[in-house]
């Protein structure tokens, strides 16, 4: 007989838990926020540890070491805590309004990001369990079994660095050996994650009911020093109802007045797994008054000033889920007019755990997978059915579609109410763009506000970046600085306007369409005004359709800076292939 062999081997599916669909480190980080949150803490500390590092060319750069997450919850006894680091463990399985159940969160999130993780909490101060994970003594066998907690004090240098005194309870997360961090530095971290832990907490942020600090320390000699005051999170509400947040201040006199109105608010009812649960639906949409005194006040386009900018990066659909946010999504819901005007309306979408199958939530808690713009008429004939049948089909094997097209209806007609009154509001440009200089076409706003949006999800270091005159200048010459500049925005206009992406119609010799240039967070779009694509075909098209074409083109340059630096030699030499191609084509007769 064989020996008996376990379902799965730890040192082989290791590798394969590590790729757990987190996004980054701020949806890695808040799922620790959420363990300490259901602990009862109300303060929740993220501090990040750097190190100096060499760089190839002798830079100095302050690299992460180690991110810590410190809370002052109730703790946890050596049992919970032995439970805690374990693979679908959980004391909370049974919370049906609470944010944790699936016992995945400390375990899965940590690994995302690091190789080791070890956890010191505590009910008091005088009894401290600890325990880890090692992903590099798991692979090699020394470790294959979660190491039983033991009491054992806080290293010197990290304890220094928790305040005066720890609290009465709480735990400790460490997180070590970054090696799939994407943000190398806490500079990344907290302006990645500002936008996103302010949204996701953001009930719990304004309520009082938690607060969040950001922290860094910079490691000399093995002792971390403070390297400036700590940050306080604050609310960043995608509804714009709540007051106090990070919306920078509105215009007198509205600075403590909500940018947004309340327009909808309707309650579906959901009769699942034998109770009724409630989902919310929630309409917003900008104040009128606001929206009439920021264009007053700045002479600009309300969606190229600093709040419109903002609303921009709030845009889709908010998805919370026992007060947290899973996701902020368009799902083929929101309006198809461009951001200028869909920033400045918001729906959120809350319902309670208990429905987490029907609205397919991940045990990452990053989204909620089966609610999309999903139709009836068009599943039923992708099943070869008729309604009817469909219908009749989702009843019999009770498909938690059936709730869920409820739901999608009313987000729909909550939706189709704000449409009017956006309608109303002038979304008509200035001719005179202010002191603040040129605000660049709609298009070349449009592509930076999208460039801001990706480097949440596919951050590359050039978004940390401020594009500085002299980087402009770089790229101008770069690209075709040789030709006459005289009917274009000077370097200096194009710093002015604070935009990423500067897009340009020039007449010069290549063989391309178009071409690309970046440097430091700024890129320079140069269509080709003596390729027959632009004779023959752009020059003949509308305003709308030749603008979605040249955001298309943004939208490859970006493409080329999130490649590595082979893909991008690729890409660029493909993009002139291209060109050349596309100029025997059209020579055929009648094109």
């Amino acid at each position: 007989m064989t020996d008996l062999r376990p379902f799965i081997c730890g040192k082989v599916v290791i590798d394969s838990l590590r790729d757990n669909g987190y996004k980054n480190a701020a949806y890695a980080i808040a799922e620790i926020v959420d363990n300490s949150i259901q602990a009862k803490a109300d303060i929740v500390r993220v501090i990040c540890y750097e190190r100096i590092s060499k760089s190839s060319n002798q830079r100095a750069l302050k690299l992460i070491n180690k991110i810590g997450i410190l809370d002052n919850g109730t703790g946890m006894s050596a049992d919970t805590l032995y439970k805690a680091l374990e693979f679908g463990a959980s004391e909370n399985k049974k919370d049906k309004i609470g944010m944790g159940k699936f016992g995945m969160g400390l375990p899965n999130s940590s690994i995302s990001q690091c190789t080791r993780v070890e956890v010191w909490s505590w009910k008091n101060t005088n009894e401290i369990y600890y325990t880890y994970l090692d992903i590099n003594e798991m692979k090699s066998g020394r470790l294959e079994t979660i190491p039983q907690p033991k009491t054992n004090v806080i290293p010197d240098n990290i304890l220094a660095t928790l305040g005066d005194k720890l609290s009465a309870s709480g735990t400790l997360v460490l997180w070590s050996d970054l090696d799939r961090l994407q943000w190398k530095t806490s500079a990344s971290i907290y302006k990645h994650s500002e936008v996103l832990i302010g949204r996701m907490y953001r009930y719990y942020l304004q309520n009082g009911d938690a607060t969040i600090w950001f922290d860094r320390y910079l490691e000399e000699n093995d002792i971390y020093k403070p390297e400036d005051n700590p940050k306080k999170f604050k609310a960043n509400d995608p509804l714009y109802l709540l007051k106090n947040t990070s919306l920078p201040e509105l215009p007198v006199p509205y600075e403590n007045e909500p940018f947004f109105n309340l327009e909808k608010e309707e309650v579906v009812k959901i009769d699942f797994d034998g109770a009724i649960h409630e989902v919310i639906i929630k309409g917003s949409i900008v104040n009128p008054s606001i929206f009439k005194k920021i264009r007053d006040v700045t002479k600009r386009r309300p969606g190229g000033t600093v709040w419109g900018k903002h609303a921009a990066a709030n845009y889709g659909v908010s998805v919370v889920r026992s007060n947290r946010e899973l996701e902020l999504k368009d799902g083929g819901f929101f309006i198809t007019e461009l951001r200028d005007k869909g920033r400045f309306i918001a729906i959120e979408v809350s319902f309670p755990p208990a429905l987490d199958v029907v609205f397919g939530v991940l045990n990452n808690k990053q989204s909620a997978v089966n609610f999309y713009n999903i139709q009836k008429d068009e599943e039923a004939e992708r099943e070869g059915l008729t309604v009817g049948q469909y219908e009749e089909d989702l009843k019999f094997n009770n498909d938690p579609k059936i709730h869920l097209f409820k739901v999608i209806n009313m987000v729909s007609l909550v939706i189709e109410s704000l449409r009017k009154p956006l309608n109303l509001l002038d979304f008509s440009n200035y001719s005179d763009e202010g002191e603040g200089g040129s605000a660049g076409s709609e298009i070349e706003n449009a592509a930076t506000e999208a460039d801001s949006h990706r480097a949440e999800t596919n951050p590359i270091p050039e978004d940390d970046e401020v594009p500085t005159l002299e980087d402009i200048k770089a790229v101008i010459e770069q690209g075709h600085g040789n030709v006459d500049r005289d009917t274009l925005p000077s370097p200096e206009e194009i710093l002015k306007s604070g935009l990423r992406y500067k897009i340009e119609e020039l007449a010069f010799d290549s063989s391309a369409f178009f071409d690309a240039t970046s440097q430091n967070g700024f890129t320079l779009v140069q269509i080709n005004k003596n390729h027959p694509f632009y004779n023959k075909i752009i020059h003949e098209v509308g305003e709308e359709q030749q603008g979605m074409l040249e955001l298309a083109l943004a939208a490859w340059s970006r493409m080329e800076a999130e490649s590595s630096s082979n893909a991008r030699a690729q890409y660029q030499n493909a993009r002139r292939r291209w060109g050349e191609v596309l100029t025997d084509f059209l020579s055929l007769d009648g094109c």
